[in-house]
C-alpha cells in the first residue's frame, strides 16, 4: 500500500465520506476511515471482518447475514 500524507487522507475521507453511507460492493475497496491508523490486529471470518487499533478502538463491517 502506498503511503499517503495526512492531507491526501482528509481529503479522501471528506470526498467519500464512508461513515454516514452504507456501501455493498463485490470488490474490494479502501477503508478511507482506517487510512494513516496504526493497527494492532486483524481478525477476518467468512462474512466480516474486525479491526482493532492500537489506540484501542474497534471497527466491524460485514455482509450482515
Amino acid at each position: 500500500m502506498q503511503n499517503l500524507s495526512a492531507e491526501k487522507i482528509e481529503k479522501l475521507k471528506n470526498l467519500m465520506e464512508f461513515e454516514s453511507r452504507t456501501i455493498f460492493t463485490v470488490k474490494p475497496q479502501p477503508v478511507v476511515t482506517l487510512m494513516g491508523t496504526e493497527l494492532s490486529k486483524i481478525v477476518c471470518g467468512n462474512d466480516h471482518v474486525l479491526v482493532l487499533t492500537q489506540d484501542h478502538k474497534l471497527y466491524s463491517w460485514g455482509s450482515n447475514e
